[in-house]
């Protein structure tokens, strides 16, 4: 659960263009093995005084994209049951849905996406920044749904979809 937590911060601190994570934690606790673990760097190590009391604090320091590669890794090593985020689960028939993938499984779904959007879409998808949004409404003008959309460099982008 650490991991998520802390996945959960460093992905927002990516939102707001920070670049690297830093982590002060008191010297003598177990804590430190943990972020070493994690491939945070000791940076330095700080005198900390606390009612008069001097204390010792390791200052560790990652690049945020490196720790979030790592936290990934990490999360898609572990089963679902074992707190991670890796499925891979076999039914009948052959058919198996995995989070394993590959180079060749994303363009096959960006080809077919593109391609349906396209279609569906009777060539909208082409023009960039076009919102797209559709209501669900019964035959007395009550909204029961709704679909809404942008485009953006090909690519059809669901904000909202409720039923």
């Amino acid at each position: 659960m650490g991991i998520k937590l802390i996945k959960t911060i460093v992905d927002e601190f990516e939102v707001y263009g920070f670049r690297e994570l830093i982590v002060y934690n008191w010297h003598q606790v177990l804590s430190n093995e943990y972020y070493l673990y994690l491939g945070g760097k000791l940076k330095k190590q700080v005198i900390q005084s606390i009612n008069g009391q001097d204390i010792l604090v390791d200052v560790f320091v990652w690049d945020l994209k490196h720790i979030i590669k790592t936290l990934d890794d990490i999360l898609y090593e572990r089963d679902v049951q074992c707190g991670g985020l890796h499925v891979n689960k076999e039914f009948d028939e052959g058919v198996t849905i995995t989070t394993d993938c590959f180079k060749d499984d994303f363009d096959c779904v960006d080809e077919g996406l593109f391609k349906h959007n396209v279609i569906k879409t009777e060539g909208i998808l082409k023009k960039p920044g076009i919102d797209i949004n559709l209501f669900l409404k019964t035959s007395d003008g009550k909204t029961i749904g709704t679909i809404l959309c942008d485009t953006f460099n090909y690519c059809l982008y669901i904000d909202v979809m409720w039923i």
